[in-house]
């Protein structure tokens, strides 16, 4: 009975927890909260690895920092923390349509 009790709660917990980034943290130009987030591991002309997840990117792609409204994509570089918007069906290679980079000091939940 007690673990039954224990498996249900630990179900209720992970079904209210959501990681995202501490909104104290970032620039007032930024979102409340991200479609997803995570680190890029690499970047190319047209593409852009996040988490081991391929990404399109097109001239189109708005980038943020924590000092500007509108960067461009030669800001993003290897390493970098970043919450981002995309579009694309399953299946589909999706694209990014939207990526702010985190400040630096950004607390992560699920990639500390």
């Amino acid at each position: 009975m007690n673990r039954s009790i224990f498996v249900i709660a630990l179900m209720m917990a992970l079904l209210v927890y959501s990681g995202g980034v501490q909104a104290e943290e970032l620039p007032k130009h930024y979102p409340e909260s991200f479609q997803r987030f995570g680190g890029i591991d690499e970047i190319g002309k047209d593409f852009i690895v996040i988490n081991d997840m391929e990404f399109s990117l097109k001239s189109s792609t708005q980038v943020h920092t924590p000092h500007t409204r509108f960067s461009t994509l030669n800001t993003l570089k290897k390493g970098l923390l970043v919450g981002y918007a995309t579009t694309g069906k399953r299946g589909a290679t999706k694209e990014i349509t939207e990526i702010w980079i985190l400040p630096k000091k950004s607390k992560v939940e699920g990639l500390e």
